[in-house]
């Protein structure tokens, strides 16, 4: 049988979660007046067990912030049964406080039942919101995930507990002032919290945050080892729509520098130079060509059986129709169906996210910017960084070292071309993942991993 591993700081926060959400309970019973408000006594230390849930969603997962829920569920009703075998003890002749024991903890299982049912419903919505927000963010906005789902998580709770509690003892408008109260009051509180620099409890809601890469990828994925650290993505075509950006980019250049003198629609002309500009990249991978040459060939072929002038000024048009062409494509934002949703996953489940591409420096950050990526993505690393291309393993080295992980067993690399970015994934020692829209299903060839999706890859993280 496989052994759970539970970290000391991972215990310390469920024990500590448990005291709070008991000893809050405890104190619910006691109504205070704050001015004009009516409150609890149990605000004080119940939104402290709110932080502490989120911060166990934001480092250990959904899952594991679920168990510490069903502990405390279980410590509470612990807790109430040993209280109501105190009251029923029979006092000895010198104790004069059953009576006052029997008055506060004799509305125990009462209070008790209104907060399990409120802490499981409420705890559960804060988790889930927690988790789904974490998810959309890409892991960021710690403090705002915190406060918006507490915000939901004590609306719940408070509409469940207040008229369970107090139904016959207090009218329904104080009921329902409580509500309203204690729900914000609470939230209030919490951000008073995670604002404060001297409070040991922001140390928690800032763990994940203040992790290195590295020791983030550490963590348990699910309650099951992770055995990658590294999850590479080649950029163009494989998590941007490259086909389609390039096809738009090339048809609006197409309208701004009058190339219908040399073409007769703008199809002519995309096909023509989506076709040459295939070929150059090709022998740009092999390094048979340079990136200069790659640059000015892929607009002055087209061009040049259309040209009247000379070959000088050919090649002046064509320099000056590439940082344009470089400008419009980094303008387009079409993405590989899945792309957000799998580094969604995987930077949830604590994996670091790189990406290897042999595109240009100049307009490959601009692209991530632009489409929105670059918040899920920890490193990029271009082949123009070094002056060597994919498929050769020396640039997977240097990702490596740049990532500071050098075993190749930490690493994946997922990309839509064999001989680029599979080839160099295998003679770099990585394991390699193929995307490719015309496979049936996830399946393994060898000992490549073929996916027609993106978000199937899911099932292997």
């Amino acid at each position: 049988m496989s052994k759970v591993k539970i970290s000391v700081t991972f215990m310390l926060l469920a024990v500590t979660f448990c005291v709070c959400l008991i000893v809050s309970n405890l104190m619910e019973i006691k109504t205070v007046d704050l001015g004009p408000l009516t409150i609890t006594a149990g605000i004080v230390v119940f939104p402290i067990s709110y932080i502490l849930n989120d911060c166990i969603v934001e480092v250990y997962g959904f899952n594991k912030a679920r168990l510490v829920i069903w502990l405390g569920f279980g410590m509470n009703m612990l807790v109430s049964l040993l209280l109501q075998l105190g009251v029923w003890l029979p006092g000895a002749d010198s104790w004069t406080g059953q009576e006052a024991m029997a008055t506060v903890f004799g509305a125990v299982p009462r209070i008790f039942a209104a907060s399990f049912i409120a802490f499981l419903c409420g705890s559960m919505v804060n988790a889930y919101v927690m988790s789904r927000m974490k998810i959309a963010s890409g892991g960021r906005r710690f403090s705002l995930r915190a406060i918006v789902s507490s915000l939901w998580g004590e609306g719940v709770d408070s509409v469940i507990f207040f008229p369970i509690a107090f139904a016959g003892v207090l009218s329904w408008n104080e009921i329902g002032l409580l509500i309203v109260t204690q729900t914000f009051l609470k939230t209030f509180y919490e951000i008073l919290i995670l604002r404060s620099p001297c409070v040991p409890l922001n140390c928690c809601a800032t763990m994940r945050a203040a992790m290195s890469p590295t020791l983030r990828a550490c963590h348990t994925n699910g309650g099951k080892s992770m055995k990658y650290k590294w999850i590479w993505f080649d950029l163009d075509d494989t998590l941007i729509d490259f086909h389609t950006n390039s096809h738009m980019a090339l048809r609006v250049i197409y309208d701004e520098c009058g190339l219908e003198r040399f073409f007769r629609s703008p199809d002519e002309w995309t096909d023509t130079y989506e076709s040459h500009n295939l070929t150059l990249w090709e022998r740009y991978s092999r390094a048979e060509i340079t990136q200069d040459f790659l640059r000015l060939d892929r607009f002055a072929t087209p061009l040049r059986p259309h040209w009247s002038g000379d070959e000088d000024s050919l090649k002046d048009f064509s320099r000056q129709l590439d940082p344009l062409y470089l400008t419009r494509l980094a303008e387009q934002t079409a993405l590989i169906e899945g792309a957000c949703e799998i580094l969604a996953y995987l930077r949830a489940h604590a994996y670091n996210i790189g990406v290897l591409s042999n595109g240009f420096k100049d307009v490959q950050h601009r692209k991530l910017s632009n489409t929105g990526l670059d918040r899920f993505v920890d490193l990029m690393v271009l082949s123009d960084d070094i002056g060597i291309n994919k498929p050769d393993p020396r640039l997977y080295l240097h990702a490596m070292q740049q990532a500071a992980a050098t075993d190749p067993s930490l690493h994946v690399m997922i990309g839509d071309n064999r001989d680029t970015d599979i080839a160099g994934a295998l003679a770099a020692g990585w394991r390699p993942i193929l995307l490719d829209a015309g496979a049936d299903a996830l399946k393994v060839d060898g000992k490549v991993t073929i996916t027609p999706r993106l978000d199937l890859l899911k099932e292997l993280f």
